[in-house]
């Protein structure tokens, strides 16, 4: 089980204008008025043990979950040890994904004793991320994040990153986007396309500002996926997990992306609140009440049972049929297919688009390389 921990909820000491949260999700928020107590972690240990999953990742999520504290996360990293040591059939490790402003050295020295993969949140060259991860008072973050992320290569702690590509992203060249992660070896980054599913005042707004046009969008990532298929730079490659995962897909294999799942992976990486309460996704969607339970009052092997799920589910197959996806050639490779957008009051016609001229773009290059390799085009399990 993947297991998202959100120990201060959504804190947060940026003020980043395409924020998941910008307008409040107020079903996260009524469960994050305080600082999770570390006593909680022995409770999701214990039912740890009642899982028949015996390989368990618990990331630190927020917010940014460093505004727990040093002192908190030590005692995790010893009771994650202890929990090792006493069940010996049971694999547990941590992750953290982090805005990256508070790291230092004391940092480094809990995630590696704690052996933690780490995950950093750059949007990119400066021009970029200073544009929208801003801290409070509103000034760009670039460089603190940036000097963070050579402090943790220079302890050999190599960091991934989450890159959001926004309307701010086009204004460089896919060029110059990747040959920056890849000067920086930073060489393994998850990229998020921000389009937005919310409707509220805030997030409209934040779509004009923030949001790419879906045609230049796709010409961008035309190139970059070019660039990362043809990288011969062996020795410095940057592997793109959209790219990776959308192949893969293709292909047959299962992905591990929610979202390349049919709505089938809701409520498999559960999210777990200050309070104890669990949550199937934290993403924002409207009139779903994405409660499974709470850890401080229910089993937790009933929370995270199949059939806790299934209205959930449910509602996500009726939204899927309400937009008529399931009529779709590419459903199920179809990265929309997210209860945050199928459930949106939005209209994403012009993103199916984008979808299906995407995956036509890989197919036709996947197919070049068998011909030049065997003399013959692959034949998809999938897609036709």
């Amino acid at each position: 089980m993947f297991l998202l921990l959100r120990p201060v909820g959504l804190s947060c000491q940026a003020s980043c204008g395409y924020c998941y949260y910008k307008s409040g999700h107020p079903q996260l928020t009524t469960h994050a008025d305080s600082k999770m107590s570390i006593d909680l972690i022995d409770i999701i240990f214990d039912g740890f043990k009642k899982l028949p999953d015996k390989f368990h990742t618990i990331c630190l999520h927020g917010g940014e979950p460093l505004l727990i504290g040093k002192k908190w996360t030590s005692q995790l990293v010893e009771k994650v040890k202890r929990f090792s040591n006493e069940n010996n059939g049971i694999r547990l490790s941590l992750a953290v994904q982090t805005n990256g402003m508070a790291i230092d050295e004391e940092w480094i020295e809990i995630f590696k004793e704690g052996c933690f993969g780490v995950s950093v949140s750059i949007d990119g060259p400066e021009s970029i991320h200073n544009a929208i991860r801003i801290d409070k008072k509103g000034n760009g973050t670039f460089k603190k994040v940036f000097n963070n992320i050579k402090r943790l290569q220079a302890y050999d702690l190599f960091p991934s990153a989450i890159s959001v590509i926004s309307k701010e992203s086009l204004k460089v060249s896919p060029e110059n986007y990747y040959s920056f992660f890849q000067e920086n070896r930073i060489n393994e980054i998850d990229i998020a396309l921000y389009i937005e599913a919310g409707t509220s005042e805030k997030e409209s707004i934040a779509k004009s500002n923030y949001e790419a046009n879906a045609e230049d969008l796709l010409q961008f990532i035309y190139k970059l996926f070019d660039l990362w298929l043809y990288n011969k730079d062996e020795s410095n490659l940057v592997n793109i997990r959209m790219f990776e995962q959308t192949i893969s897909a293709i292909l047959g294999y299962t992905p591990t992306i929610c979202n390349l799942q049919e709505g089938l992976a809701c409520g498999r990486t559960p999210c777990i609140m200050p309070d104890g309460t669990v949550f199937a996704c934290d993403l924002e969607t409207d009139d779903v009440n994405l409660v499974l339970g709470n850890v401080l009052k229910d089993n937790f092997e009933n929370i995270l049972s199949p059939e806790k799920l299934d209205s959930f589910h449910s509602y996500i197959k009726n939204g899927f049929s309400e937009r008529g996806c399931y009529t779709c050639d590419v459903f199920g490779l179809c990265a929309f297919a997210c209860p945050r957008y199928t459930l949106s009051k939005r209209d994403f016609s012009s993103y199916c688009n984008f979808t299906k001229k995407y995956l036509e773009f890989v197919k036709t290059r996947l197919n070049n390389i068998s011909i030049s390799l065997s003399g013959k085009e692959i034949n998809y399990p999938i897609l036709n």
